[in-house]
């Protein structure tokens, strides 16, 4: 809590580049949400013997300019899950211990030989350090989320996505679906907490835009967010999470050895934060895009106590 003695520099507030409370609400509701998709179940598992684009599971991606042909490879499905001790209905998801090339099995993290590479766990991407024959069979066994969360403030392409659902959706916008976008808003409220201090009830607004290929699953996913109302949840403090360097990825999507997991980022008392109270959760409309892309958009009212 804030004192209320005199003071001529910023209170909670340790350095420039911190994150505020807002990014970090915005953080740990997407933690939050992946997290508990995982638990009841929101994960496919993926195994060589999957016949995807035509012969493997994989693909080398040559439409982007800026890769070369032959030394990136994504599968089907992106947002690789790195989780560990998650279990649902006795099935675990796929935690990637290696790829094969060309019926040659090379061990992560690195590889060997001609053929080291590094693994992008959000984008679903092998990277080789040299290219290799786009002819090649490359196959990786892995598991990935049924439904993608995304922090607006860190995607690049939401601004504009977001601006054309409303008018036009042109065709070189696209999105796998499930999908659900978090994006803060202006509607946010300091409210005086107790007398003797400078403490606040901090209420901030949250909009998640939900999106699905089916009205059955968007709605299903709506309902499942608008249950979570008046439920309290703790966050860690992203900005020593960052410090420690324990998060659980890379800057580069590669899983951080010295990284922990969402429930230990948690009990951990070196990376607690403030509670989280999901206030009240506003279903703000049901819209369709040419009866193949469903949406709606979900306004979780939070609060926490700073």
């Amino acid at each position: 809590m804030s004192s209320c003695g005199l003071g001529n520099t910023f209170d909670n507030i340790d350095a420039f580049s911190d994150y505020s409370v807002m990014a970090q609400v915005e953080e740990n509701l997407k933690a939050y949400l992946d997290y508990s998709f995982l638990n009841i179940g929101g994960f496919v598992n993926v195994s060589s013997g999957n016949t995807i684009y035509s012969i493997n599971n994989t693909r080398t991606t040559v439409s982007q300019a800026s890769y070369v042909p032959g030394k990136t490879w994504e599968t089907y499905r992106k947002d690789w899950i790195y989780e560990t001790g998650i279990s649902y209905n006795g099935t675990s998801p796929t935690r990637v211990s290696g790829i094969v090339v060309n019926n040659i099995f090379l061990p992560t993290p690195t590889g060997s030989g001609a053929y080291g590479y590094k693994l992008d766990y959000p984008n679903g991407q092998i990277i080789f350090n040299k290219p290799i024959p786009t002819g090649s069979k490359v196959f990786v066994n892995h598991s990935y989320r049924k439904c993608q969360v995304y922090k607006s403030s860190t995607t690049n392409w939401w601004g504009e996505f977001r601006n054309a659902i409303y008018s036009d959706l042109p065709n070189e916008y696209s999105i796998q679906t499930p999908a659900i976008v978090i994006e803060p808003t202006n509607r946010s409220n300091l409210i005086p907490y107790q007398l003797g201090d400078r403490s606040f009830f901090v209420d901030q607004d949250m909009l998640l835009y939900i999106f699905a290929d089916s009205a059955i699953e968007r709605n299903n996913i709506s309902d499942m967010i608008r249950l979570q109302k008046e439920k309290n949840l703790y966050m860690y403090d992203i900005n020593k999470v960052i410090k420690n360097g324990v998060y659980p990825l890379k800057y580069d999507g590669q899983v951080n050895n010295s990284g922990q997991n969402y429930p230990n980022l948690l009990s951990n008392p070196t990376y607690s934060y403030l509670k989280l109270f999901i206030k009240d959760v506003d279903l703000m409309g049901l819209e369709t895009y040419s009866k193949k892309l469903f949406w709606c958009i979900l306004r979780l009212t939070t609060q926490t106590i700073l």
